[in-house]
C-alpha cells in the first residue's frame, strides 16, 4: 500500500513538473491585423486602382443611362404620332409600329445596363477580396518570421471580434504587441513616390 502511495506520488509529480515545464516555454505576442492591413502601403495602392476602375464603371452607367433617357424620348415623340388625329390613319399605324419597336429596343438597353451594373459590381468585389487575400498572406508570412525570431509559440490577433461583437483578446500588454514591427518590415520598401503623396 505505502508502494502504491508513492508510485501515485510519483506520477502526479511527473504531470505537475510537465505543465509547469509547458507553462514556462509559452510565449505569446499579438499583432493587430486591421491595423497593419490598414497600415501597408500596397493596400492604399489597391484601394486606389479599385476606385479607378469603379469611376469608369460608373462614368460608363452613366453613359448608357443617359441612351436609354435618349431612347426614352424617342419613344414618347412616337407615341403622340400615333395619337396624332392630324396624321392620317397610315401614318399613325406607322409610328405605333415605330414606337412598339423603340420600346422592345429601350427593354433591351435596360436589361443590358442591369447586367453589366451586376458584373461591375461582382468584378470590383471579386478584386477587392482577392487583393485583401493577397495582402493578409504576405502580412501572415511577415508575422510567421517575427514569431520565429522572437521564439513565440502563440501568435494572437487583437483587432478580432467575437459573435456578441466583443474582443477576442479582452485584455493584452503593449509589450507583446509587434504590430509595429510587422509594418516597418512591410514598408520598408515602399517607393518615394507614394511616401510623397501620403505627405
Amino acid at each position: 500500500m505505502h508502494l502504491k502511495k508513492l508510485f501515485i506520488l510519483a506520477i502526479s509529480l511527473c504531470a505537475f513538473g510537465a505543465t509547469a515545464w509547458a507553462q514556462s516555454e509559452l510565449k505569446i505576442v499579438t499583432v493587430n491585423l486591421e491595423k497593419a492591413l490598414g497600415g501597408y502601403y500596397k493596400t492604399d495602392e489597391a484601394i486606389e486602382k479599385l476606385r479607378v476602375d469603379q469611376d469608369k464603371a460608373l462614368a460608363q452607367i452613366a453613359e448608357m443611362q443617359k441612351e436609354g433617357e435618349a431612347l426614352i424620348e424617342e419613344y414618347k415623340e412616337m407615341d403622340e404620332q400615333s395619337k396624332n388625329v392630324a396624321l392620317t390613319e397610315s401614318a399613325r399605324a406607322k409610328a405605333t409600329e415605330d414606337a412598339q419597336k423603340k420600346f422592345e429596343v429601350i427593354r433591351s438597353k435596360e436589361q443590358e445596363l442591369q447586367q453589366f451594373s451586376a458584373n461591375a459590381q461582382r468584378a470590383l468585389e471579386q478584386r477587392q477580396q482577392t487583393h485583401r487575400t493577397l495582402m493578409l498572406e504576405e502580412i501572415q508570412k511577415v508575422i510567421d518570421t517575427l514569431a520565429y525570431e522572437r521564439e513565440a509559440t502563440l501568435v494572437l490577433d487583437v483587432s478580432g471580434r467575437s459573435t456578441m461583437g466583443a474582443p477576442v483578446v479582452l485584455y493584452s500588454s503593449a509589450a507583446y504587441d509587434i504590430t509595429a514591427d510587422v509594418l516597418a518590415i512591410l514598408n520598408k520598401d515602399k517607393p518615394v513616390e507614394v511616401e510623397a503623396a501620403a505627405e
